[in-house]
């Protein structure tokens, strides 16, 4: 088993939501601002969610005098350092940072709006099959009837993007 990079688990998030750009080519999207101050440069995420930043990880600029929290919580390399190599790191940082993240919540949304109305049987089945490609086992559906009951489907998005089975491959 693999987990996914930051960036695929960025991208995988936008697909499975429904608000991956899917256009190729063109310039950079910019997900930070740029503020400069003292002959430094200093950048904070914007946190704007729109057809320009849903492009897949590979169109984001990279600035080198700062990261995005999520990606940087996920192992993504420090911008203004050389690394030969990725750290692969498994710490409850990063399952905090898909739950509390900005991004993710948006992702999750956007989820749930995909999914749409109807009745939670339905709507916990689709979810499965959109983030996990399985049905989920009796067991499943019963806890999630009760989460999506007592959080909302939203929120139990927000929980399919945390699982195992989205975060590493086989």
């Amino acid at each position: 088993m693999r987990r996914l990079e930051g960036e695929e688990v960025r991208d995988a998030m936008l697909a499975v939501s429904g608000a991956l750009n899917r256009r190729v080519g063109g310039p950079s999207f910019r997900d930070i601002n740029v503020k400069l101050g003292n002959n430094h440069e200093f950048t904070d995420p914007n946190n704007e969610f729109n057809e320009d930043t849903c492009r897949r990880a590979i169109y984001r600029l990279w600035a080198r005098s700062g990261s995005h929290p999520l990606l940087e919580s996920l192992d993504c390399p420090d911008p203004s350092v050389m690394a030969p190599r990725r750290n692969r790191t498994i710490t409850p940082l990063q399952a905090l940072s898909l739950l509390n993240n900005p991004f993710s919540e948006e992702c999750a949304r956007r989820f749930a709006a995909r999914i749409g109305e109807g009745h939670p049987v339905g709507q916990i089945a689709a979810a499965y099959r959109l983030a996990l490609l399985r049905e989920p086992t009796e067991e499943e559906l019963k806890l999630a009837q009760d989460f999506v009951r007592d959080e909302g489907l939203a929120q139990f998005c927000l929980v399919l993007f945390n699982t195992n089975e989205f975060l590493y491959l086989r």
